[in-house]
């Protein structure tokens, strides 16, 4: 994989943000510009999330993933991950009565068969967005990763394109 830094010290909403690489990752896959596949794109940075009055689970790595797969939909090509350095994206379901169980999550890794994944199992990653709440869909998918607290060093997204089409 031909390594490409797509962004460092990218900043702004996290699902948009997702939605933009993974633009670029369509746009690859597709075209084979800017840059031929197979390569890997890198991005680093603090996203955020504006909650508003929403009471999800989840952070920002998870929206930026969680929002991508939405783009990615259908790729074969494609795969997606990010995670916080630090170990936590965000509360994680320790302030959630009933969060079954499941870990702070780091991030998350999507691929284009997510977005279908997530309809046969009952989600509806759309209505999880807007309610801030990505940890659930992807602890549910088998897709949220799981981080050793470490050092803080910003976020990382990585994204791999194999071929074109």
């Amino acid at each position: 994989y031909t390594p490409v830094i797509l962004a460092q010290g990218l900043r702004g909403e996290a699902s948009q943000a997702g939605i933009v690489v993974a633009t670029i990752a369509r746009t690859i896959e597709m075209t084979g510009q800017p840059i031929k596949p197979p390569c890997a794109l890198f991005t680093s940075g603090e996203l955020l999330v504006t909650v508003g009055q929403e009471k999800g689970i989840g952070g920002r790595n998870q929206e930026f993933i969680l929002s991508a797969s939405q783009k990615i939909a259908g790729s074969e090509s494609i795969v997606m991950g990010a995670a916080d350095s630090d170990g936590t994206d965000g509360p994680g379901t320790q302030f959630v009565k009933g969060g079954r169980g499941i870990p702070c999550l780091g991030g998350g890794i999507v691929d284009g068969e997510t977005v279908e994944e997530a309809k046969n199992a009952g989600i509806d990653i759309r209505t999880e967005l807007k309610r801030h709440n990505a940890t659930f869909p992807l602890w549910s998918l088998k897709s949220g990763i799981v981080i050793s607290k470490s050092l803080s060093i910003n976020d990382l997204s990585v994204t791999l394109i194999n071929k074109c089409h």
